[in-house]
């Protein structure tokens, strides 16, 4: 799994935020986190972003509180939410978003993005190598150089069955070309169950993890493009 899958869950929160009205935002790191890039050239969600990872001492949401009070102290006009187990603080203009989403970890553990939502793209690449089937619904996505290599990340959920879009995915990447196509099941406990599909074509490398939920079945789909 390359790093815009791992990033996929987190990185989605960023930009899951309604507009604000306000007249800047933040673009420096908050005061006691020490961060690092992630990635490099990162899109998610449609959204050109800067992606640091953060880390400090301290709680999350104690952090947060002090942060919201400061940043609106500031003139910034913020927004709390929640995504997953993250929660997530954001101030928003039309000419950029600052996003800080955090958790408990040894510390506070999370990720400060700025993005400029005006330079929005299409949230899906041209070539997934494959065509989504119809009437799924997309859930988030993440594009990024991965160590030379751009990935671009897919989460999707479908009132299909594994089984039935385990079926659609091997007809078409056998149809489109694509080399040890392959499937195979894996259960998490009594009846969690999930497949596995893989593929290579031309130093493309293409996976896809299905999994049930409920009366849902989800997906994450990655592809890595050649170096």
């Amino acid at each position: 799994m390359t790093n815009c899958a791992l990033l996929l869950r987190p990185l989605a929160g960023l930009a899951m935020l309604a507009a604000l009205a306000c007249a800047a935002c933040p673009q420096d790191l908050p005061p006691g986190l020490k961060g690092e890039p992630v990635g490099q050239e990162l899109v998610v969600n449609g959204l050109p972003m800067t992606v640091r990872q953060v880390q400090g001492r301290g709680v999350s949401a104690e952090l947060l509180d002090q942060l919201a009070r400061d940043w609106q102290q500031a003139g910034h006009e913020v927004k709390r939410s929640r995504a997953g187990h993250w929660d997530v603080l954001a101030a928003r203009s039309e000419q950029c978003l600052a996003t800080l989403q955090l958790i408990d970890r040894s510390g506070v553990f999370g990720y400060f993005g700025v993005s400029r939502p005006q330079k929005t793209q299409a949230w899906l690449p041209r070539d997934l190598g494959v065509p989504l089937p119809g009437g799924v619904q997309l859930n988030a996505a993440v594009t990024g150089l991965d160590g030379g290599r751009r990935g671009h990340t897919i989460g999707f959920s479908s009132a299909r069955g594994i089984d039935d879009l385990d079926r659609y995915f091997l007809r078409q990447l056998s149809g489109a070309g694509w080399q040890g196509v392959s499937s195979h099941e894996v259960r998490s406990g009594a009846a969690r169950r999930a497949r596995i599909v893989s593929a290579q074509k031309s130093g493309a490398e293409f996976s896809l993890v299905l999994w049930e939920d409920g009366r849902t079945s989800r997906a994450l789909l990655n592809l890595s493009e050649p170096p």
